[in-house]
């Protein structure tokens, strides 16, 4: 009788493969790639959203702060900077996959 057994390494096949047992025969189903099943870093809405809500916040007192000391300047530069770091989050754009 072939039951699960804790102690024992599974082989390379089953490793890849997810294998139940149902009363009359095993079926074997493909497992798909680890990296399909993690979504890719910094792309979540959620993620996005916090950003854009973090940069707007943070976009009054630095402009604030820039055009106390810098005049005109000083705010451009912090708008600047804050469209750099959105612009670096979201990455290159690539087109969309059919």
């Amino acid at each position: 009788m072939s039951g699960y057994d804790p102690t024992r390494e599974p082989s390379n096949e089953e490793l890849r493969y997810n294998t139940y047992s149902t009363a009359h025969q095993q079926v074997a189903v493909p497992m798909p790639p680890q990296h399909a099943m993690m979504p890719a870093p910094g792309t979540g809405r959620g993620q996005q959203l916090a950003l854009a809500i973090v940069t707007i916040v943070m976009a009054i007192p630095l402009t604030a702060i820039g055009y106390h000391y810098m005049n005109m300047y000083g705010a451009l530069l912090a708008w600047v900077g804050l469209v750099a770091i959105n612009a670096i989050f979201r990455g290159p754009s690539r087109p969309k996959q059919p």
